[in-house]
């Protein structure tokens, strides 16, 4: 025998919903941190940007940096081949110049002054005697000269003195021969100087109490207008002992620098 049950519920307890009521604070909440989670994405994205930004600037300086190594290379090795070719064409004008001033040398006048031997002068101590030298100028160059000055005198030096360091021209003594325009042709010689000393002086010298120097200067131009100058001195040199050397003058190449000089 089936037995059934049934049970009837006439009146059931209502079920409740129940709901979270609505907050503002938490509304605020979400959107304040919704807001900032966008900005730190953008933040993050800008950051990004600006380091490949720097990263590409980076490899454009290094690129620029090795170009401008190469710049730097490039030019150096250009400035050293110019110092190369500066050297170079400062020599060749050195040797152009020396060229030329040996072409002029090998053409212009020179002149020289020789003296020599003089005449064989026995003096009376019982006269007034002189004794006058006159020196030999001569162009020994190629081309005219025009002499504008002649300056020389004689000088006695005591025994055991030496010549002053400086030429010395006292006034009114020796030869002075200025405003002149004497031409003197190649392998020309004339005697414009004259020079003279008394027989007590020329005793003097022969004795070696005195030693007898002469010496000058000639100022003339040259074919090309250029100033020249010759400085002479010479020294009487008496023959004794066993020197072959006769009496005479000679070139005196121990006197101070200016006494001999050829420009």
């Amino acid at each position: 025998m089936n037995i059934i049950l049934g049970f009837w519920l006439e009146d059931p307890h209502p079920v409740k919903v129940l709901s979270m009521p609505f907050d503002k604070l938490m509304l605020a909440y979400v959107i304040v941190t919704a807001v900032a989670a966008i900005t730190a994405v953008i933040t993050l994205l800008t950051i990004r940007r600006q380091v490949e930004a720097m990263r590409e600037q980076l490899q454009q300086m290094k690129a620029a940096g090795e170009q401008t190594n190469s710049l730097i290379t490039t030019a150096r090795d250009q400035v050293a081949a110019l110092s190369i070719a500066a050297e170079a064409t400062k020599q060749s004008a050195e040797a152009a110049a020396l060229n030329a001033e040996a072409l002029i040398n090998s053409e212009r006048a020179w002149i020289l002054v020789e003296i020599g031997e003089i005449p064989n002068f026995q003096p009376n101590p019982n006269k007034l005697e002189i004794l006058w030298i006159r020196p030999m100028v001569r162009n020994y160059g190629k081309t005219v000269a025009r002499i504008k000055k002649i300056r020389s005198v004689v000088r006695l030096v005591p025994d055991g003195e030496t010549l002053p360091p400086q030429p010395e021209y006292p006034l009114g003594q020796g030869a002075d021969v200025q405003g002149v325009d004497l031409v003197l042709a190649p392998n020309i010689a004339i005697q414009p100087i004259k020079l003279g000393i008394s027989g007590d002086e020329f005793t003097q010298i022969r004795q070696t109490k005195k030693f007898l120097y002469v010496h000058g200067f000639i100022e003339y131009l040259d074919l090309s207008n250029s100033e020249r100058r010759t400085a002479f001195c010479h020294y009487y040199a008496l023959q004794g002992g066993y020197s072959p050397d006769p009496t005479r003058f000679y070139l005196e190449l121990t006197a101070p620098p200016g006494y001999n000089d050829c420009t």
